[in-house]
């Protein structure tokens, strides 16, 4: 279930929004996954950020009626007050400057309206250690403001599979382990999240 990727949270209702980031190199199904929490809240009102797919392409895999799609990045406070998520494709995209400027932005939208903000980016490249991510330009600001860090790379042994660790958590304990969020079966790719990798 698409609950287990952010347990999303509507701003009339409780105070718990949350900064949720997910990082890992190209073809860890960031997209997808983004398109997917989308998709599955209905009921919130979603402002759908990508910095490189057009309107037209996303709005072809997004069914949710309640999403608003951009091509550029919203600054208005008023206009983004409206939404009760905001996801942003691409985010390493923006300059230093732009990203630490969001990153404050989301934390006010969190703290002050109650907004969720889920950002995807690819920050290192498949031949990099995963560990090694840190230091890569604008993580450490991703990562200090984030309530929630999710690692994503591909398996060692099928690059077809994807794995996720949970590398920093305001809200649970973390176990260090790996698991599967996406594994192929028969030619298909199936979500799989919490199966630990063996």
């Amino acid at each position: 279930m698409i609950e287990n990727v952010i347990r999303l949270k509507n701003k009339k209702v409780t105070n718990n929004a949350r900064i949720v980031a997910y990082i890992g190199p190209k073809g860890c199904y960031q997209t997808t996954t983004a398109i997917e929490i989308a998709n599955h809240n209905p009921k919130h009102n979603i402002l759908f950020v990508s910095l490189e797919m057009s309107p037209i392409q996303l709005s072809k895999r997004i069914t949710n009626k309640n999403v608003d799609i951009s091509d550029k990045m919203v600054w208005d406070g008023k206009i983004l007050n409206n939404y009760d998520v905001i996801i942003i494709n691409n985010i390493e995209l923006l300059s230093k400057n732009q990203t630490i400027k969001w990153l404050n932005t989301a934390k006010k939208l969190k703290n002050d309206c109650k907004i969720n903000t889920c950002m995807f980016t690819h920050l290192i490249s498949n031949k990099e250690d995963i560990n090694y991510y840190k230091s890569r330009q604008n993580s450490q600001y991703i990562k200090e403001i984030a309530d929630k860090v999710w690692i994503l790379k591909k398996d060692d042994d099928n690059d077809n599979n994807i794995l996720f660790k949970i590398e920093k958590s305001n809200f649970e304990e973390l176990d260090d382990c790996w698991y599967y969020m996406y594994k192929m079966e028969n030619g298909k790719l199936k979500k799989c999240l919490w199966e630990k990798v063996s």
